[in-house]
């Protein structure tokens, strides 16, 4: 009976060490369009994560860590530590992926973005650029290669694409310096 006894402290014992809710870790946090996004955290030390549809109670939605979800609205899942010994971290952890609406834009090659014409027209126009990703580039900007010899800038946070990729961007068009430069609000990777 003492057995059982000291097995069941040393349950509590393991249940009450974990405290640490996950952190979001995912660097994509919104898409435009409805489609799938990961939901990834970060659990406490040696545990799984389990995610829930509601900040407390609700149903579990999955225990996959990143978790792909399919959606066509912005959504929040609640992420918790657990332990091995099946003990979940006190919290739960908000994790919101957003979803943006797909923005109408112009087609344009990278010569006419060079074009003065499209600096009087870009004030309050959206545009797509297609090509190639060049250098220089860096994590939160590239250039984009339509094979015009009129490589265009790109804005873009944790765009995540290699050089020689061949991408989309859309944005509006900056020509407060001396080359234009597109402030990207939706980008694609092109098959």
């Amino acid at each position: 009976m003492r057995i059982k006894n000291y097995g069941l402290v040393l349950a509590l014992l393991v249940c009450v060490c974990v405290f640490i809710a996950p952190i979001d870790a995912s660097s994509q946090k919104s898409r435009y369009g409805a489609g799938e996004i990961d939901f990834l955290v970060i659990p406490a030390a040696g545990c799984s994560v389990i995610w829930y549809d509601a900040e407390v109670g609700g149903n579990i939605v999955s225990t996959s860590n990143p978790f792909t979800a399919d959606i066509d609205a912005t959504t929040t899942y609640y992420a918790v530590s657990v332990s091995q010994a099946g003990c979940e971290s006190a919290t739960r952890t908000a994790v919101t992926r957003t979803i943006n609406p797909i923005v109408a834009a112009y087609g344009l090659s990278n010569k006419a973005a060079w074009d003065p014409i499209i600096k009087i027209a870009s004030a309050d126009k959206v545009f797509t650029l297609w090509g190639q990703v060049s250098v220089p580039m860096d994590p939160d900007s590239f250039h984009i290669d339509d094979g015009s010899g009129k490589p265009v800038r790109v804005n873009r946070t944790e765009h995540g694409f290699a050089a020689g990729e061949y991408v989309s961007a859309t944005g509006m068009i900056d020509f407060t310096g001396s080359a234009p430069v597109l402030n990207c609000v939706m980008s694609r990777k092109l098959q």
